[in-house]
């Protein structure tokens, strides 16, 4: 899916992830500046000490992605769940791969009610009523983040899939979706590494760049060995 990025044409600096003149504050810049700093032990020096001793039911990923689906989704929206329940056919066939572009394009498309891939997006997106403004990103610099989710030398996994999940919600690489790709893509890395999930919830806020390690806590929190 993905082709090699244009060659530079001048001697100036690369251009910012978001290219268009008009985008003041670009929520996917502000995301590749924080990102970098972004590491399982920063994360972990403000995790607080105090734990819940409620009992809870853990299973693995795609039995939380299920339950979640049934218990938070389908009351509000039937159609929304169906295609929710026609992406975990995909996470499953995908649980012995790394994650691709091509991999969440499957994804995508099946939570759009297709049986094919979705196309990235070309234009710039808006996302929780005009308050997060994602501008143009290559192909090549999406491939790059989603492929790093793939290695334990990026982290363990509860902080992997924590940081895909930023990911797909600030490059917002389809046109919509990309709440629900971008949980589809955690229980992906979580699933894979075998991790798991007392409930998925939690996650489905409207984070910001600058909440990521409240994000990647409480993945950590969801999880279990």
């Amino acid at each position: 899916m993905c082709s090699p990025p244009p060659a530079p044409t001048g001697r100036g600096p690369p251009a910012s992830p978001c290219g268009d003149e008009h985008v003041a504050d670009c929520t996917l810049t502000t995301w590749l500046r924080l990102r970098p700093a972004l590491t399982p032990d920063a994360v972990l020096q403000k995790t607080s000490s105090a734990t819940s001793t409620a009992p809870a039911m853990t299973t693995t990923a795609l039995a939380a992605l299920r339950r979640h689906i049934a218990v938070r989704e389908r009351p509000r929206d039937a159609t929304r769940a169906a295609h929710l329940e026609s992406a975990i056919v995909v996470l499953d066939d995908l649980v012995d791969r790394a994650p691709d572009v091509d991999g969440l394009a499957e994804l995508a498309g099946r939570l759009h009610g297709h049986d094919g891939p979705m196309p990235l997006r070309t234009t710039t997106a808006f996302a929780h009523g005009g308050r997060a403004v994602m501008g143009a990103f290559t192909c090549v610099a999406f491939d790059e983040v989603v492929r790093s989710a793939a290695g334990d030398d990026d982290g363990p996994p509860w902080f992997r899939a924590a940081r895909l999940y930023a990911d797909v919600c600030f490059f917002h690489p389809f046109d919509d979706g990309n709440a629900r790709l971008a949980l589809c893509a955690l229980v992906h890395v979580l699933q894979r590494a075998g991790v798991g999930v007392v409930d998925l919830a939690p996650v489905v806020m409207p984070w910001t760049p600058t909440s990521v390690p409240a994000l990647c806590r409480v993945v950590r929190a969801i999880c279990r060995d």
